[in-house]
């Protein structure tokens, strides 16, 4: 039988409530403005703000000049890796 490994644990609750917050902090800031998170476009450049705002139903565009093992490509729904690229894309 394997041994539970509670540092492990200890960062996926972590996690957990880390995502938890995310969606919270920005569906709040989508319904204060009006819209729903489906309307609204977030950037991103981490695995794990990226998995969060599509878990709340957003809309991430993943920014990748930094993701030198291309994590975000599958996850995000669409990368670029110049910020003067964004306004072409949205």
């Amino acid at each position: 039988m394997k041994k539970e490994n509670p540092k492990l644990k200890n960062e996926l609750n972590l996690g957990f409530f880390y995502r938890l917050f995310y969606n919270a902090l920005n569906s709040e800031c989508a319904k204060t403005m009006g819209f729903k998170p489906s309307e609204c476009l977030v950037i991103e450049d981490s695995v794990s703000d990226v998995t969060a705002a599509k878990l709340g139903g957003f809309d991430v565009f993943g920014y990748t000049e930094h993701d030198y093992n291309n994590e975000l490509d599958g996850i995000a729904t669409n990368t670029f890796n110049n910020m003067e690229k964004l306004l072409e894309m949205i």
